[in-house]
């Protein structure tokens, strides 16, 4: 005996069958059928960006580097430390 479901807070669609076909196929029926009497919709909630509508900490340094000319080379050269192999036991 095969048996597939969609399970969610209120609602709970079962089809049983000898085979995952069968199963499937009276899954299928069954939430065609619940999906006639259902209405799909969406609603808009409103929540704080943060605690206190405060502006998140990060995005206050965004792009603070964007016009900097040594940016470039300051980039290549952490990624060019990153990938060189540690030297210290200590690291």
């Amino acid at each position: 005996m095969r048996r597939s479901s969609l399970l969610s807070q209120d609602v709970w669609v079962m089809g049983k069958g000898d085979t995952r076909d069968e199963a499937l196929s009276r899954l299928r029926r069954a939430l065609r059928n619940w999906l006639d009497r259902t209405e799909i919709t969406s609603i808009d909630v409103d929540f704080p960006k943060s605690k206190g509508d405060r502006q998140n900490p990060w995005l206050v340094t965004a792009g603070m580097f964007a016009d900097d000319p040594m940016s470039e080379r300051m980039l290549k050269e952490i990624y060019s430390l990153r990938d060189m192999p540690v030297q210290s036991e200590h690291l």
